[in-house]
């Protein structure tokens, strides 16, 4: 694991806790979120190697887009509420029409998607070869 000693942003040197997490799916190990004194940036601290192994479960849902619950399919709805909120909130702050977008950790590719048919420029970066397989299919089929 990689501790951060500089803010990413605004290269601020100090740090507070403002966040404690558990990953309840995978790893069950809790981690910091730490937030930049000077710029406000809140990053995982220390960030863990090999990213991809703590989202490698079925009930990522993701990284599978599969429901399998109540809960999973209320999360897809919810999830089409809130992919149409980010494209009109981006809409709203950028007129410029070749706007480009880069989703990092874009899983199964929804955002993307969803970008790419208000005439978005998309790119995405997903660790997980799964996941990035169904998004490139998503993007790219």
């Amino acid at each position: 694991m990689t501790h951060t000693l500089v803010c990413p942003i605004c290269n601020g040197k100090s740090f507070k806790t403002s966040l404690h997490c558990k990953d309840f799916t995978v790893s069950h190990e809790t981690f910091d979120i730490n937030e930049c004194i000077t710029c406000k940036f809140n990053i995982t601290s220390p960030i863990p190697d090999n990213l991809d192994k703590y989202y490698q479960s079925e009930y990522y849902i993701s990284h599978s887009s599969t429901a399998r619950s109540l809960i999973d399919n209320i999360y897809l709805v919810a999830r089409h509420f809130t992919l149409k909120w980010k494209i009109r909130l981006i809409k709203q702050y950028h007129k410029n029409k070749d706007l480009s977008i880069l989703d990092f950790g874009c899983g199964t590719g929804d955002f993307l998607e969803t970008c790419s048919d208000n005439g978005f420029l998309i790119t995405g970066v997903e660790p997980s070869p799964k996941a990035r397989a169904i998004a490139t299919e998503r993007t790219h089929g």
